[in-house]
């Protein structure tokens, strides 16, 4: 099956990027140390957050168009470069006017460098191609992580780079991505691409679609990460860079699903596959099992491994992780059955779970992280996890006709498909 075989190789080739990034990680905070090391992750959320505010999610709606309309692939790449161009100014004119602590030029290509993965992914995505699409992130980042393991080991390069080279290195790691997937997609296309007239109100569509994923997406970004705003205001350097780590960790735990999700939305989108559903179900049965078992190699290691990789200084993680692992699992059936939602365009009511969790947790944060920390932040953000994702779930049960059941009966055919895969 085609839908297995992707989800195989897309598995694959992320894991071994999330041990790249989990590395890139942990070798950035023994390089700058603890304080400096959650100023750098707080900066990068930040332009995070602006590459998400002008980028209207944008991508999505190219995935989805770009799957229904294969024919108009060559004409939106050549759109993208235009597109790019004014999100270029908009990023230098935003960063001008916003705080920032490094050169305007460096934070604009930030965003312009993600800007460009993004939509080429979207554009390989909707061919259903997704080989180069998650090679080319683990070539460039094992080469990130060779240099920063030279700088770690070499005392006198180590301490020659501050904060400021750090963030460069980074985005210069961006925008090798970004160029390696535009010269594969032109350069070695793997498609034909059609010179076809450009679909009449394709445009309106796409930034129809984008929108609406754009409005959920930010919701969703604040979910995840509100309560840095209120850790890093309340807390003090330790306990705040402590807690980056945490929601790090509970990030990449996410990444699993959503891999998943990045390949079950365009099938799903595509009305191809009448499977979908159970396929999706399945998945997320196989991810939960995984999900299991590394939270609890997590319970019963966490205590000694965190100081061990990251220094004494973190021994602070341990109890916020085991108070925001019970929100991850619940984030992970959301995101998984979330993308299947999106697919069928029901993409209004994820959207309206994640505002519930964003409004739970913004004012639980308010009133508990002055007292109890970052224990009470991990605490509370596992509460609003559990609100969005009983919701989404009510929906999603509503329009498949699954049952609750089906998420937990993990059966013999669940592993004959990790075999098959």
């Amino acid at each position: 099956m085609k839908f297995k075989k992707a989800l195989s190789h897309t598995i694959l080739l992320k894991t071994i990027n999330t041990i790249c990034n989990f590395a890139i990680n942990l070798l950035i905070v023994r390089l700058l140390g603890v304080a400096d090391s959650g100023h750098f992750f707080y900066t990068i959320s930040i332009l995070a957050l602006v590459n998400l505010l002008i980028g209207l999610c944008i991508e999505n709606g190219i995935t989805y168009y770009a799957n229904k309309y294969p024919g108009q692939i060559k004409k939106i790449s050549i759109a993208v470069f235009f597109l790019l161009i004014i999100q270029s100014l908009l990023s230098w004119l935003v960063f001008s006017v916003l705080p920032i602590s490094f050169p305007i030029g460096i934070a604009t290509l930030f965003v312009v460098g993600y800007m460009a993965i993004n939509y080429f992914t979207a554009i390989f995505t909707a061919q259903k191609k997704y080989i180069a699409v998650n090679l080319i992130p683990v070539i460039v980042n094992l080469v990130f992580v060779s240099w920063l393991c030279y700088c770690l080991f070499n005392t006198s390069a180590g301490s020659a780079f501050t904060q400021v080279h750090f963030i460069e290195i980074y985005i210069a790691s961006i925008l090798l991505q970004a160029i390696l997937l535009i010269l594969h997609f032109f350069v070695f296309p793997s498609v034909t691409l059609q010179d076809s007239l450009w679909h009449p109100g394709l445009g309106v569509k796409i930034l129809k679609f984008s929108l609406m994923v754009f409005l959920g997406n930010l919701i969703y970004f604040l979910v995840l990460r509100i309560d840095y705003y209120f850790t890093e205001k309340y807390c003090d350097a330790i306990a705040f860079s402590n807690y980056i780590q945490v929601s790090k960790i509970g990030q990449m735990l996410l990444l699993l699903p959503s891999m998943a999700a990045t390949v079950i939305f365009p099938y799903t989108a595509s009305e191809e596959s009448h499977f979908m559903l159970a396929a999706t179900l399945r998945s997320l049965r196989i991810f939960l099992t995984i999900y299991i078992l590394i939270a609890l190699a997590l319970i019963a290691g966490g205590y000694w491994i965190f100081p061990f990789l990251f220094g004494n200084a973190f021994g602070k993680m341990y109890l916020p992780l085991l108070l925001l692992l019970p929100g991850i699992l619940f984030l992970t059936v959301m995101t998984v059955l979330s993308a299947y939602l999106d697919g069928i365009k029901k993409l209004w009511y994820p959207i309206v779970g994640n505002l519930i969790a964003l409004i739970s947790i913004a004012i639980l944060d308010y009133l508990f992280i002055p007292v109890w920390g970052i224990y009470a932040a991990a605490t509370i953000s596992s509460i609003g996890y559990f609100l969005c994702t009983a919701f989404t779930c009510f929906w999603f049960f509503k329009f498949s006709g699954a049952d609750l059941k089906d998420i937990f009966k993990l059966n013999l055919a669940d592993f004959s498909f990790i075999r098959n895969t």
